[in-house]
């Protein structure tokens, strides 16, 4: 027979077992599970978030390595234009310089040529006219005299008026200051015909003081005070010296170089202006 007390203590005991075991057991297993499961979840999403951090900060890292990579570049290629640029600037200046050399050697190299022909010209010229001049003075004699008189009987003629009023001036304030000096001593024939040529300019009797000077080459130079009258090759030797040291200037290149720099038309003008001039010198 079923005892009814027993089976309601042991229900009874079971129900307070239960409790307890709920109570003191399962309870803290549930709360140590449920913490765990929430320690688990944070740390997952602690997780997450660190992912999420980590893989931002990848996306970063790559972003500015892009940007670097870039950079890089840029800087490489305004290195590149820049050292190109330079490299043709400093082409370029040595280009100039080059040029610039050649000009200023082939200049100097022009001028010492210029030079060399100017003084080998110049000593040929002056060796001519030495040789001119030596040639001439051995060929002055007497012989001469006739044709020295007849040639400064013109000169004398062609005197113009004011030229023999300043000679008549002269002698006036200073009356014993004429002097007559030839290449060679003068016969009494010749002294006679200059006195008379003296004469008919002074208006008056001409007492002249004879003297011999070789450097006139076969001439004859009359000084009355401050005026002189003259005839002799060694002026022609002079005015063709002069006219030759001229000519061989002007056809240097180096003078047409610099006339061809600083000609103006004043300059044309004056030249044109200065020939007849010129020519009367030569003359």
């Amino acid at each position: 027979m079923i005892d009814w007390f027993t089976v309601i203590a042991q229900l009874i005991n079971f129900l307070i077992l239960v409790w307890l075991m709920k109570r003191f057991l399962y309870r803290p297993i549930l709360n140590a599970i449920d913490a765990r499961e929430n320690r688990i979840a944070r740390e997952l999403e602690e997780a997450d978030t660190v992912r999420t951090q980590a893989k931002a900060e990848k996306e970063k890292f790559a972003q500015s390595n892009r940007e670097m990579e870039a950079n890089r570049t840029n800087l490489l290629r305004e290195a590149t234009d820049a050292a190109e640029a330079e490299r043709k600037r400093l082409m370029e200046k040595a280009r100039h310089a080059a040029a610039e050399y050649h000009v200023k050697r082939r200049e100097s190299l022009q001028k010492e040529e210029d030079s060399l022909h100017r003084a080998i010209a110049h000593r040929t010229h002056e060796e001519v006219f030495a040789i001119s001049k030596q040639v001439l003075r051995d060929l002055a004699d007497s012989d001469l005299e006739e044709r020295m008189l007849k040639a400064l009987a013109r000169t004398f003629e062609s005197l113009p008026v004011e030229k023999q009023e300043a000679i008549r001036h002269s002698i006036e304030s200073a009356p014993q200051s004429i002097v007559v000096r030839s290449a060679f001593a003068l016969a009494p024939s010749s002294r006679s015909t200059i006195e008379r040529l003296l004469g008919e300019i002074l208006q008056r009797r001409a007492e002249p003081s004879f003297e011999v000077d070789q450097d006139l080459i076969a001439g004859i130079e009359i000084s009355i005070g401050g005026q002189k009258i003259a005839w002799s090759i060694a002026d022609y030797l002079s005015s063709l010296h002069a006219g030759v040291g001229e000519l061989l200037y002007e056809q240097s290149p180096s003078a047409k170089v610099l006339e061809s720099r600083t000609e103006s038309p004043s300059a044309s003008e004056d030249a044109k202006s200065s020939s007849p001039h010129s020519a009367e010198d030569g003359k």
